[in-house]
């Protein structure tokens, strides 16, 4: 991730496109390099303090941060750090293999401990393993066999085009042949 941090608009673009952030994809147990250029308007800004990088819970689902990182800046305007989500209280917070709102605070403060400028942008954390390490592509695969198609049973697996058409071709021929049944016409397989 690199950012722009406008310090007095209290903006955050990309730098490759200048796209505002608005919303941020992060997985549990990865780490995500993150660099900060700040800005004052459309000119650097040389910056000495702390930035501070937090994900938080959102809508009080659970009190304190799950992963946080900071770093001293010391009279520039990029800083670099990265964010680990590799915590006890993120592993705790998303369940395996699922997904949960979270937020990330940016935060930005001058030597004395003083805020200068925050930025919040909303996140979804997922968790692509179990608590044994099992990576989300080990798990069963949720897409329907030829076989599951024609059957026509299951409601829970989903299907590509060709066992969708699998499915209404075993339908068709089954339904036209015994429609021709009744009139004693019968269709070689």
């Amino acid at each position: 991730m690199h950012w722009k941090f406008d310090i007095d608009r209290r903006s955050l673009v990309q730098d490759i496109d200048d796209l505002f952030v608005k919303s941020a994809k992060l997985a549990f147990p990865d780490k995500y390099p993150l660099k900060a250029d700040f800005y004052r308007g459309e000119a650097p800004f040389q910056f000495s303090g702390k930035l501070k990088v937090t994900i938080k819970p959102t809508n009080c689902q659970i009190g304190g941060a799950l992963a946080s990182n900071e770093v001293f800046v010391a009279n520039a305007s990029t800083t670099s750090l990265v964010l680990n989500l590799a915590t006890t209280a993120m592993r705790d917070f998303v369940k395996d293999f699922g997904e949960r709102p979270a937020a990330l605070e940016l935060l930005v403060l001058d030597n004395a401990g003083i805020e200068i400028a925050s930025w919040t942008v909303g996140c979804d954390v997922s968790r692509r393993y179990t608590g044994t390490g099992d990576a989300a592509v080990d798990l069963p695969d949720f897409r329907a066999t030829q076989a599951e198609a024609e059957a026509g049973t299951n409601n829970t697996k989903w299907m590509t085009p060709l066992r969708t058409w699998d499915a209404i071709r075993k339908w068709a021929v089954d339904n036209f042949k015994a429609k021709l049944a009744e009139h004693g016409i019968e269709i070689m397989p």
